[in-house]
């Protein structure tokens, strides 16, 4: 007995030596599996706003989640567990809202754990189904940080028709972030400067005029690549109509207005307000293009009628009716989106978001049977 003792004493001598450098990412590790159950315990149990209410802000994701770490969170997962894989998407959710900058991070823990999931390789199963939408979801929230190239990264995952829409529009993106701004103004809005009385910018404070012209070329490249791929999206049924709305988009901005309203008259949303309104948007704008400022106004009109005092139609309201000479209709509709602009909704705010505004639909259609 007194052996045994001994033998014990020394084995506690040799683990109080070691503690100082293992104990604290034992204890770490420690609590966030210990948070991370009591989060899943939570969900399963039916509290669907945990999540929300647990990370609040940025520190919470640190603090609580040691985002710094999400190998950690890959060993938290272990086997296949579909709670845990909505759990984590439910986390990619809330961040998106308070900490952007940490969707990508949760989003690929997700990805790397579906990798072994039942079906992630496209079969008929159940399994199979959960996953797609996983990785439909996933992918809009990924199109709310503003990053194309992340969401392309994840395009190699089993999703949906709508990938090759959300290629797209990560195209459009980079194209809108390389868009000529008025100090590299295109030859076009030169003319449009001069013509207002406002000063060009020359070529010894800013870009030279040869530099400008490649930045202009550069950006009608990348509008044609994006038109490229909204053409190959128009072709699936699923996402057909919102591919030529935004193809009517990408050929404006290239001055092709009569194309542009080409794929307007061949796109007929309907049960989306939002396509609705972008669709009403781009038309008025492009019939405005066109000099038709009458059909602009009613197109302007329609897309009021989705969304009151919005600021982008209303706007472009305002323009075509002063152009029409209409000025004391144009201001009225200027006060208007003067008093209420700031609280009312505009969703050309999320036009370039694609999928986002869909991806709460999508995860609370995953909580079937989660229990």
């Amino acid at each position: 007995m007194t052996r045994h003792r001994t033998a014990f004493a020394a084995i506690l001598a040799v683990m109080l030596c070691i503690a100082p450098s293992t104990g604290h990412g034992l204890a770490q590790g420690g609590i966030q599996k210990a948070a991370l159950d009591g989060l899943l315990s939570a969900y399963v149990g039916g509290d669907f706003d945990v999540v929300q209410r647990t990370f609040v802000r940025s520190l919470d994701f640190q603090h609580r989640l040691r985002i710094d770490k999400p190998r950690e969170l890959d060993l938290w997962l272990g086997p296949w567990d579909r709670r845990k894989a909505l759990l984590i998407l439910e986390l990619a959710r809330t961040s998106a809202s308070v900490a952007p900058q940490y969707v990508f991070v949760i989003v690929g823990v997700g990805r790397r754990y579906l990798a072994a999931a039942p079906g992630s390789n496209g079969g008929s199963d159940n399994p199979s189904d959960f996953v797609r939408v996983w990785h439909r979801a996933a992918v809009g929230l990924l199109q709310g940080s503003a990053d194309p190239e992340r969401v392309e990264e994840h395009m190699t995952e089993p999703g949906h028709n709508r990938f090759l829409l959300a290629r797209a529009v990560a195209q459009e993106r980079r194209c809108w972030g390389a868009r000529p701004s008025l100090d590299q103004p295109a030859i076009r809005v030169e003319g449009l400067l001069a013509t207002a009385g406002v000063g060009v910018p020359n070529d010894s404070v800013g870009p030279t005029r040869s530099e400008r012209e490649a930045i202009v070329t550069k950006h009608r490249l990348c509008l044609r690549e994006a038109l490229s791929r909204f053409e190959a999206a128009a072709a699936v049924e699923d996402t057909a109509t919102e591919a030529r709305v935004r193809a009517a988009w990408t050929l404006f901005q290239d001055g092709f207005y009569a194309e542009a309203l080409e794929r307007l008259e061949a796109a007929k949303p309907h049960d989306d307000r939002d396509l609705e309104y972008w669709h009403a948007l781009i038309r008025g704008r492009v019939l405005a293009g066109l000099g038709r400022l009458q059909d602009a106004a009613e197109a302007y009109r329609a897309a009021l009628a989705l969304y009151p005092r919005a600021q982008s139609a209303g706007l472009g309201l305002a323009v075509a009716l002063l152009r029409l000479d209409r000025p004391k209709e144009a201001d009225e509709i200027a006060r208007a989106i003067r008093d209420g602009g700031a609280v009312v909704p505009d969703p050309w705010g999320l036009y370039l978001q694609g999928d986002r505004r869909f991806a709460t639909r999508w995860i609370d259609s995953l909580r079937t049977g989660v229990r």
